[in-house]
């Protein structure tokens, strides 16, 4: 699994319209294109205008292919308009634990 994460900063007033468009795009049929797998949009508690977007693919060509989209061009442009500057990007793999992380049911279950 290849993962993009990105953070940015909205431009006061933005915080809003930014969650907006994102709702939009996840609406986008096909939006992402072949082999997206989920993503989330994530807000600061500390700073409503600080948002962090994960976004997770099945492989690295997957991703760089959805980022060249006609549709997500034209997207990240509006999505430009509304940040501080732009993203700060991240790339990552996946490199072993996988799946729901549950905590114990039995407190005593967790010795040190």
């Amino acid at each position: 699994m290849f993962i993009t994460v990105y953070t940015y900063r909205a431009r006061s007033g933005e915080s809003e319209a930014i969650i907006a468009m994102q709702d939009e795009w996840g609406r986008t049929p096909d939006g992402w294109g072949p082999g997206f797998l989920s993503r989330e949009l994530l807000r600061s508690l500390e700073d409503p205008d600080e948002f962090v977007e994960v976004l997770r693919f099945e492989s690295e060509p997957a991703a760089r292919a959805a980022e060249h989209t006609r549709a997500y061009a034209a997207w990240y442009a509006r999505l430009l308009e509304k940040l501080d500057a732009g993203p700060l990007y991240s790339h990552f793999q996946t490199m072993g634990v996988t799946g729901a992380l549950t905590p114990p049911t039995d407190p005593l279950a967790v010795q040190g």
